[in-house]
C-alpha cells in the first residue's frame, strides 16, 4: 500500500485519533492529491481532526485549487463545522487568499459576501481595507455590519472616517456596530453625530463611552441621566472628567446636583 492509499484509508478509520494522524501525513503528498483529502478532513465529524486539517493547510501554503475549494466550503450551509474550519484554513493559507476571494467576491450571494468579509477582515493590507470600506455600501445590512465590525480591527484614519459615516445610517444595527468599532479604536466621534444618537436608548453603554471620550462638557448632562441605570455611565464620567478643566467642571456640577 503506497503512502497516498494508506492515508486515504486512515482518513475513513473509525478512530478520530487515527484520522487526525492521517491528516498530518497529507503534507507528504503531491498538491493535486492533497486538495480532495484535506477538504474531506475539514468536514470531519470530530473537531480535533478538523483542527489538524486547518494546521495542515497553513503548512501547505497557497494552492489555488485548494483555496477555491475552501471558498466553496465556506459558502455551503449544510455543514457548519466544515464552513468554520474552511474559513479558518483560508486565513491560515496566507495573503494570496485575499486576491482569490476578491476575484470571486462580486459573484457571491449576500450570505457568501458576509462570510468572505469575515475571512478578509483577518488580513491587514490596503486592498482588504478598501474592500471593507466598500462593503459598508453593500445592499445587505448584514454585510455592512460585518464590514463595520472588521474595520474596528483594521484601524487607521481611513477606517475611522468610514465608520463615522455609518453614524447617519438608517439601520440601527449598522450604527451600533460602527459605534462599537469606533470605541475599540478609541476614536473621538464628532459631537453632532453623538448628540443625535443620544436620543435613542438602543445604543446604551457604547454611546456612553463615546460621550465620555468626546471631550465636550455638554456630554456630562447626557451621561448623568443614566448614572442610576447604566454601569458604564460612571466610567464614562471618569473619562470625561479627565479630559480637560471645562469637562471636569461640567462633571462635578452634575455630581453635585
Amino acid at each position: 500500500m503506497n503512502n497516498s492509499t494508506d492515508i486515504k484509508a486512515r482518513l475513513t478509520d473509525e478512530s478520530p485519533e487515527v484520522r487526525r494522524r492521517a491528516v498530518v501525513g497529507l503534507t507528504e503528498l503531491d498538491p493535486d492529491e492533497i486538495v480532495d483529502l484535506l477538504n474531506r478532513a475539514l468536514a470531519d465529524d470530530d473537531w480535533r481532526v478538523r483542527k489538524e486539517a486547518v494546521i495542515t493547510a497553513s503548512k501547505i501554503g497557497t494552492i489555488p485549487r485548494l483555496i477555491d475549494r475552501l471558498i466553496d466550503a465556506i459558502l455551503q450551509e449544510d455543514n457548519v463545522g466544515l464552513r468554520n474550519a474552511a474559513a479558518e484554513a483560508l486565513v491560515m493559507t496566507g495573503e494570496d487568499t485575499v486576491d482569490i476571494i476578491i476575484e470571486r467576491y462580486a459573484g457571491l450571494s449576500a450570505a457568501g459576501r458576509k462570510i468572505a468579509i469575515e475571512v478578509l477582515g483577518a488580513f491587514r493590507n490596503s486592498r482588504v481595507l478598501q474592500m471593507l470600506i466598500d462593503a459598508l455600501e453593500d445592499e445587505d445590512f448584514n454585510v455592512q455590519a460585518c464590514a463595520a465590525e472588521w474595520l474596528g480591527e483594521q484601524g487607521g484614519d481611513e477606517a475611522i472616517t468610514a465608520l463615522e459615516s455609518c453614524m447617519d445610517s438608517s439601520d440601527p444595527l449598522l450604527t451600533l456596530t460602527a459605534l462599537q468599532s469606533l470605541n475599540r479604536l478609541r476614536a473621538r466621534i464628532p459631537w453632532d453625530k453623538l448628540n443625535v444618537l443620544a436620543k435613542e436608548p438602543i445604543y446604551g453603554a457604547e454611546l456612553l463611552m463615546a460621550l465620555g471620550r468626546s471631550g465636550r462638557p455638554e456630554a456630562a448632562a447626557l451621561i448623568g441621566v443614566q448614572l442610576d441605570t447604566e454601569l458604564a455611565a460612571a466610567r464614562a464620567m471618569t473619562i470625561l472628567h479627565g479630559f480637560d478643566d471645562p469637562c471636569a467642571e461640567a462633571v462635578e456640577a452634575i455630581l453635585r446636583d
